[in-house]
């Protein structure tokens, strides 16, 4: 795997798979180990740094959330990234048919349009016609929406960002879907969800830690740059449902704190734990079982909602 260390600032036309395998802490490995994501050390390194751990395989629901990110921020390399079978494509062949001794036919036909298929679409997702179909609906519904369209534009779509944390000396990074810093100060971030209501996006929100990206984001990008480039982090929230609605939203001022908190929590315990191993620590990525306490039942939950963007 690839861990090389770029210089701070942006680093041009980086993929997101070099992203990915890059060094550096990015908001998703502060969930991985986050108490709120009922994340622990021994989660993050499951997930992180087992040896043996089991390959990342991208769910149905994330291809399509991928899919309709690929739309709205690069709509060219839809097809680039998504394959889509025609629709007089013949049933995929069920384990049986491939395995049979004398197949017949309608399965070799099956089997030859299938293999065809596949070695000409090779590494790309392959999606059924009602997805796309969803993908497109999505597209255009923020591609009109009298404010969200006017988000995506000025600025430019996946962005990468390198820093040197100024705390620590570790690298941090983090990758915008649309940054508009010249522009407006402003890092604009794509979110599909069920609902783009403010109750149950603000739910989201608070169970996958929007604030927390919210903040870290323009603080990778003040320390590659020394400077806070970004004063505004807005959320679009596009439903994947039949109403396609779309929300637009921010951060309340009275989050920003708690959030950086949470941020810098995580960051902390990441490196603390990498510091342990590196020292031969027997126990360096402890999970809940390595400090016994009482059990804790939230009764009531209140949901950190975000204010709509005007």
């Amino acid at each position: 795997m690839n861990t090389q260390i770029f210089a701070p600032g942006l680093a041009p036309g980086m993929t997101n798979d070099a992203y990915q395998a890059a060094e550096g802490v990015s908001k998703s490995q502060l969930d991985d180990i986050a108490p709120e994501c009922g994340n622990t050390p021994h989660h993050y390194w499951a997930k992180r740094l087992k040896p043996d751990r089991e390959p990342y395989v991208k769910t149905p629901a994330l291809i399509l959330g991928d899919a309709i990110h690929k739309a709205v921020l690069e709509p060219d390399l839809v097809s680039v990234h998504f394959a889509v079978p025609p629709k007089d494509a013949p049933k995929y062949p069920s384990i049986t048919q491939w395995n049979a001794a004398k197949p017949s036919p309608q399965s070799i036909e099956a089997m030859e349009f299938w293999t065809g298929f596949q070695n000409e679409n090779r590494g790309k997702f392959v999606m059924d016609a009602d997805d796309m179909q969803t993908v497109v609906e999505c597209r255009d519904a923020i591609h009109t929406h009298p404010v969200a369209r006017h988000l995506f534009t000025g600025g430019n779509a996946e962005q990468t960002f390198f820093a040197i944390d100024p705390e620590t000396g570790a690298v941090i990074k983090c990758r915008t879907d649309y940054e508009r810093i010249a522009a407006a100060e402003m890092i604009v971030d794509l979110k599909t969800t069920e609902s783009a209501g403010e109750d149950e996006f603000g739910g989201s929100a608070t169970k996958y830690r929007y604030d927390v990206q919210g903040v870290w984001y323009p603080d990778v990008i003040h320390a590659a740059y020394n400077q806070p480039l970004v004063k505004h982090f807005v959320f679009v929230a596009i439903e994947k449902g039949p109403a396609k609605a779309v929300g637009i939203y921010y951060l309340e001022h009275d989050d920003i704190a708690p959030a950086r908190a949470m941020a810098r929590r995580d960051f902390h315990r990441i490196l603390e734990c990498k510091a342990a191993e590196a020292s031969g620590h027997p126990d360096p990525w402890p999970d809940q079982g390595s400090t016994p306490g009482p059990l804790r039942i939230r009764r009531q939950v209140r949901a950190r909602q975000l204010r709509s963007y005007a």
